[in-house]
């Protein structure tokens, strides 16, 4: 399901098979990328056909009164070099004092439009399925959010006027030109429009080259993403000179592209400066010609040399902005082909509600990652009653932590059916479901802002007292009332100011101020020291009191509480009767308390 909150038309392919050679040159892009002006198009485009009538009308006008002043020089006629120099300044006046107005109009709407892409960009990010993510590295969305976006920006800030402005220029002035002479003028127009097959020639070229460039830029965000998240592995295995050698290898083969596109762009103008060139001396020769053979008079030879120019300039833009709005056009390809990637997919909106948790059952799941060939859960099937504290254990990649992802429902299984309450999952709306549940990662995620800010998010409307009340109970309150600025302490990026387990702790007050009946343990103490463990172990005792509760862990002291323990294996969860260091991890790395030995009966003791 897509959403769009912005005031917008839906975003769909359109054919344009009917213009085979627009879509040559611009792709649909440019048709999508027009959807996006709606509903206030059209002061967009009056902004830009006003603007461009106005400037062109000033080079017409302008080649008009050298005209009538060139005759009335030339035949000694002070009124009408009079009333020539008057007709020129009035028109000037009229235009120069309506041309702002119309150019707000276009500069608006072109920083809405822009606005509304970007929007549009977020709403999307936020509505992806985790499986995207898991897929898709986080340098590709950045470049996509950055380099991209602002590609298809200029679309709407300058390409798409610098195109329809010659093209009114050049459809005026060209009727103009015919006015005055239409011999010379039909000579001049013909001679101007191969301007615009030679120009339109490096647009593929150019678009091509642009795209290599853009993929480029994604991988060089990419590898430097990595540098940055990854510096403590770099520094420790002395990886400094790989790591640099790969990003130049990328950096080089980027500049490769960008000196091809330049090469290309280079000739193009080299091009464009011949055929000037020679339409300047054409049309001083033809006029010469006509003045002598069939006594042309010399104001209309200037105007016509005057307003040539005007129209030399008019499709000179024009094709010179061919290949530039592919370069943008590139941009937009890549941004609507996030935009297209399916949202998750929600449930009814008709869906049941609940508040509490009955029972969950797993039956005959099936399910294998999208890429992967090896299934994670074959027949898997696990029923769990309201309060109870179950365990999985099992070596690293079994799929354990899938099991709280189908849960989720951040995937869906191929086969098999999860009830909730005896209801499949599918019943429930995704926030129904998701407001059933409390999930605690083994790597917390703090957001950039303040503790208050990142313990709030597990109910946004909570009072300070109830707030206060969960981060005592997860045994954070002590070490935040004697931070400075204590609640209001600015969290730096990803927490990197807070020890594990004052983060783990944090990550347990908003799960405790959420208060969901369903608890999802991912290794939430694997990473800690002994004494960060046991606060955190102390908050979780307070966190799973009189909730269902699903652990994922490596270590005993964990799941100390656990009512029954199911180890992962071969795409199944095979009942533990007798909890072993060797039971808990195949692995054999010794966590606290090696060699105890723990009996769990089936109940929920």
């Amino acid at each position: 399901m897509k959403l769009c909150t912005v005031d917008c038309e839906p975003i769909t392919t359109y054919s344009l098979e009917r213009n085979l050679m627009l879509t040559k040159i611009f792709g649909k892009e440019l048709y999508r990328a027009l959807l996006l002006l709606k509903p206030k198009h059209w002061r967009y485009f009056t902004g830009i056909v006003m603007t461009a009538v106005i400037s062109t009308m000033l080079t017409v006008g302008r080649s008009y009164a050298v005209k009538v002043i060139s005759n009335a020089i030339v035949s000694q006629d002070p009124a009408g070099f009079q009333r020539g120099m008057l007709q020129f300044i009035v028109l000037v006046l009229v235009m120069v004092g309506v041309f702002p107005f119309f150019a707000w109009m276009y500069n608006k709407n072109a920083k809405l439009t822009g606005a509304k892409m970007v929007t549009l960009f977020f709403e999307n990010l936020i509505h992806l399925p985790v499986k995207y993510f898991d897929a898709h590295h986080t340098g590709d969305i950045v470049s996509r959010m950055n380099n991209d976006t602002m590609a298809m920006e200029g679309i709407y800030g300058g390409y798409l006027r610098r195109m329809i402005t010659p093209f009114i220029s050049a459809i005026i002035i060209a009727v103009t030109m015919l006015i005055y002479h239409w011999k010379i003028g039909t000579l001049l127009i013909l001679l101007n429009l191969l301007y615009v097959f030679l120009n339109s020639c490096y647009a593929v070229p150019i678009r091509t080259v642009s795209e290599k460039i853009l993929a480029d830029m994604s991988k060089a965000t990419q590898k430097a993403l990595d540098f940055i998240a990854g510096n403590t592995t770099i520094k420790v295995f002395q990886l400094d000179r790989m790591m640099l050698e790969r990003y130049a290898a990328t950096n080089r083969e980027l500049t490769s592209h960008l000196i091809k596109r330049l090469t290309l762009e280079g000739c193009l103008e080299g091009t464009n400066y011949l055929l000037n060139m020679v339409n300047s001396i054409g049309i001083t020769t033809v006029g010469f010609f006509m003045a002598i053979r069939y006594g042309l008079d010399i104001g209309s030879i200037l105007a016509l040399m005057s307003i040539q120019s005007g129209l030399t300039q008019a499709l000179l833009g024009l094709s010179k902005n061919i290949p530039v709005v592919q370069e943008s056009l590139v941009g937009a390809r890549r941004v609507f082909e996030f935009l297209d990637e399916p949202a998750e997919p929600d449930y009814p909106t008709n869906a049941r509600e609940t508040k509490t948790i009955t029972s969950i059952e797993l039956k005959d799941i099936h399910f294998t990652y999208p890429g992967e060939e090896e299934p994670v859960c074959q027949g898997l099937n696990l029923t769990i009653r309201a309060g109870e504290i179950i365990a999985l254990i099992g070596p690293s990649g079994s799929g354990k932590s899938t099991i709280l992802k189908l849960l989720l429902s951040f995937y869906q299984p191929q086969s098999g059916e999860i009830l909730i309450n005896g209801e499949p999952i599918t019943n429930y709306s995704l926030k129904t479901l998701r407001d059933l549940i409390a999930y605690v990662p083994q790597e917390p995620f703090l957001f950039q802002g303040t503790i208050e800010e990142n313990i709030r998010y597990g109910k946004p409307d909570a009072t300070h007292e109830e707030l206060v009340r969960a981060a005592t109970a997860a045994y954070a309150h002590e070490f935040i009332d004697e931070l400075p600025e204590k609640y209001q302490t600015d969290i730096s990026e990803r927490g990197a100011s807070l020890s594990g387990g004052q983060k783990q702790r944090i990550a347990i007050a908003r799960a405790i101020l959420k208060d969901a009946p369903l608890l999802l343990l991912d290794e939430a103490t694997s990473a800690l020291d002994t004494r960060s463990e046991y606060y955190v172990q102390k908050a979780l005792q307070q966190l799973m009191k009189g909730r269902t509760t699903i652990i994922v862990a490596h270590r005993l002291s964990t799941i100390r509480d656990a009512h029954r323990v199911f180890r992962m294996e071969g795409g199944k969860l095979i009942p533990v009767e007798q909890l072993t260091v060797e039971t808990v991890d195949s692995s054999k790395v010794m966590p606290l308390g090696s060699g105890i030995n723990l009996n769990f009966s089936r109940g929920k003791g």
